[in-house]
């Protein structure tokens, strides 16, 4: 079958449950089926949006809506369904940016820190500045947002010391190395240790909707630029 008219008998199945068996949930199933066969089908990011608002994701919703717009300036029920949640969210809850990335990912990994600790958090502009990495210095980056209530205990979550990752049992090592490393190209001590790769966990985050730490553990003279791993400099010492 064509995979339009799966999508359109998934999208007719959504509307079904939305409108007859409030079972929101299947519901929002079938429309990421029909979404997945037809990713333009603007009627289904609509409904999805609806989905959404009865499922409590109210931001998600203003998200997928946004999305039906994209598709679709001129696509009205879209419209009006998101400015009618705007409205309804702004009265019963105040939004603050907390914070601003230049790339999701980072972004990402801190909505999680917040959320790992209870605070509900939001990132806002990410589609765009995925879209086109040019957009974030124009659109002010993207945001991280959090509830007002919640803005001085997510402040306090971010700013606290991170602790060692289990996974890298050489961090603290690293940290005395950093006091005591000087450049090989300008004798500066003004280095720092590159301990992942922030566009390669931009990149998988891109592609598999999952930021990856991918680990770059280099060193980098702040004064000159210049980059090199441990090990270059153990085999120069060796050698002479």
């Amino acid at each position: 079958m064509n995979p339009e008219l799966q999508a359109q008998e998934h999208l007719d199945q959504a509307l079904k449950l939305y409108q007859e068996t409030e079972d929101f949930e299947t519901g929002l199933a079938e429309c990421d089926t029909a979404l997945k066969l037809n990713p333009f089908l603007v009627e289904a990011h609509n409904l999805r949006g609806l989905l959404l608002e009865k499922l409590g994701k109210p931001l998600k919703a203003i998200s997928t809506y946004k999305k039906a717009l994209s598709l679709d300036p001129d696509f009205s029920w879209a419209k009006e369904n998101l400015e009618n949640l705007r409205a309804e969210f702004a009265t019963h809850s105040q939004i603050v940016t907390l914070a601003r990335y230049s790339f999701p990912t980072e972004a990402y990994i801190h909505k999680t820190k917040l959320e790992s600790e209870g605070i509900w958090a939001f990132v806002a502009d990410a589609e765009t500045v995925t879209a086109n990495w040019l957009y974030s210095n124009a659109i002010g980056g993207v945001r991280l947002q959090v509830k007002q209530e919640d803005v001085e205990k997510a402040s306090e979550i971010l700013n606290r010391e991170p602790e060692p990752l289990e996974w890298d049992e050489n961090l603290d090592e690293d940290e005395d190395k950093e006091e005591e490393m000087l450049c090989p190209e300008c004798s500066s001590a003004d280095v720092e240790y590159e301990r992942y790769s922030i566009r390669l966990i931009f990149l998988s985050w891109l592609l598999l909707s999952v930021p990856l730490p991918f680990f770059k553990r280099k060193w980098k003279c702040q004064q000159c630029g210049y980059s090199w791993k441990e090990s270059e400099i153990l085999e120069l010492e060796e050698q002479s």
